[in-house]
């Protein structure tokens, strides 16, 4: 738990760099989300490259709603309470470089590479590093070993009942962490994929606060859940549901949950026989992108061409949208794999063999455990 009060006892220096390997560190750090209120006055003169800044010092308190930390050096404030929402990643002082890339790969869906990264600090000699690491940090290790089970489980379908239990039991452990949000999504995900909807609805209930990105996300979380049963009705009720929410215009986090539901009731169109609408729906989101978000424009072109394909006479401008993804947006994994895997179809469709097996390399070596990758080698009806 990331509560912190008194005396921090902190790991040893000397064991750090003895066996864990990287040096001890000075502070605590807390990196914030881009565009954000809490970013903007912590760094209201960003630098010509847009990076998200960070907050230096002492982390007193987190709870699922915020995180407090104390920044003695920092010019503006000495004391700051951010919304987890607004939290890109929080570093703690002392934890292993090993515990932050799991942590990273926990964060972009890649449970096994997290528990890949961890694997080493899981040998006998490096028990007495964890003995002596902070509270906060062996909370760390939990989550990541737990969130990273949960997301392996959900992938291969296989161990779903202890990663679950898993997950229970940091929130048991950690019941005021900062990563509570992320956790009931986890539960919902595993729920659903044990084919247990109305207990996968709960856990994302579970998210919604005072918030409005989190009641956002909540309403846009059972929206998905209803696209992937073909719930057409019920989808686009929890996304207009979601993007009706009031949030203040400066609120750049709720803002980005409704992009993201709006991305998905477009998706629902599409799927429902209505992809002139979807379409609609994905050009006006192309209009009001940042141009230099190309995470949000590999997305949203991704959408625009599963739309332009579902009218089944615009196959050239769902090409030009994939290739889109695939030449200049081709840093976002998912959304890269997707374009990639929805090539293979389409050129295979338009009668451009060689074409699609070029698509399918790139998809087997560079995604080779991505889902879009094992759906393109499943037969057709299977």
């Amino acid at each position: 738990m990331l509560t912190l009060t008194g005396t921090r006892i902190r790991t040893t220096a000397a064991l750090l760099v003895a066996i864990v390997g990287v040096a001890a560190r000075a502070e605590d750090r807390v990196r914030l989300r881009l565009g954000t209120s809490v970013a903007k006055e912590a760094q209201p003169k960003p630098p010509r490259t847009p990076r998200a800044p960070e907050l230096r010092g002492t982390i007193v308190q987190a709870t699922a709603d915020a995180i407090t930390i104390e920044t003695p050096a920092h010019a503006l404030k000495k004391e700051w309470v951010v919304p987890t929402e607004d939290v890109l990643e929080v570093f703690l002082d002392g934890e292993p470089e090993e515990l932050r890339s799991g942590r990273g790969m926990v964060a972009a869906g890649d449970g096994a590479g997290a528990l890949e990264q961890l694997a080493p600090t899981e040998s006998a000699d490096r028990a007495t590093v964890w003995e002596q690491a902070t509270n906060a940090v062996q909370a760390e290790r939990m989550f990541v070993k737990s969130a990273a089970n949960a997301q392996r489980a959900i992938r291969s379908g296989e161990g779903l009942e202890p990663a679950l239990a898993g997950l229970r039991a940091f929130l048991k452990t950690h019941p005021r962490t900062h990563h509570t949000a992320f956790v009931h999504e986890l539960m919902g995900d595993v729920f659903a994929r044990m084919d247990k909807p109305d207990d996968a609805l709960a856990a994302y209930a579970a998210i919604a606060t005072q918030s409005p990105a989190r009641r956002v996300r909540a309403d846009m979380l059972k929206g998905r859940l209803h696209l992937d049963q073909k719930r057409w009705e019920n989808a686009r009720a929890a996304f207009d549901k979601a993007i009706a929410i009031e949030s203040p215009a400066g609120d750049f986090s709720a803002l980005l949950e409704k992009r993201e539901a709006r991305l998905l009731l477009a998706r629902c169109l599409a799927r429902d026989s209505r992809a002139a609408d979807a379409i609609a729906l994905a050009r006006q989101l192309l209009s009001e992108a940042d141009p230099a978000d190309s995470t949000g424009l590999a997305t949203i072109f991704v959408v625009l061409g599963e739309a332009q394909e579902a009218t089944g006479d615009k196959n050239k401008d769902a090409l030009i949208s994939y290739l889109t993804v695939d030449t200049v947006h081709n840093g976002v994994p998912e959304a890269h794999a997707e374009a990639l895997a929805r090539l293979v179809k389409l050129w295979e469709k338009e009668n451009h063999p060689e074409r699609a097996r070029d698509a399918l390399q790139a998809l087997e070596q560079t995604y080779p455990d991505s889902p879009w990758a094992r759906l393109v080698r499943e037969p057709a009806g299977s």
